[in-house]
């Protein structure tokens, strides 16, 4: 199961839509690398752990 994460966009004030974000930037993964450091040597084998997960 994938767990997705939204984002509550507000169009004007008497109407709310939700947006589904699949995006590495929104993901466990990506928090992941940032708590290790964040560093650039990293970034692909938490890219391709995300993208195992959500594809």
């Amino acid at each position: 199961m994938v767990d997705s994460i939204t984002k509550k966009v507000s169009i004007n004030p008497f109407c709310e839509v939700r947006i589904m974000s699949d995006s590495f930037e929104n993901s466990p993964e990506y928090d992941d690398w940032i708590e290790s450091g964040g560093r650039d040597e990293d970034y692909e084998y938490y890219y391709n752990k995300w993208q195992r997960r959500t594809r």
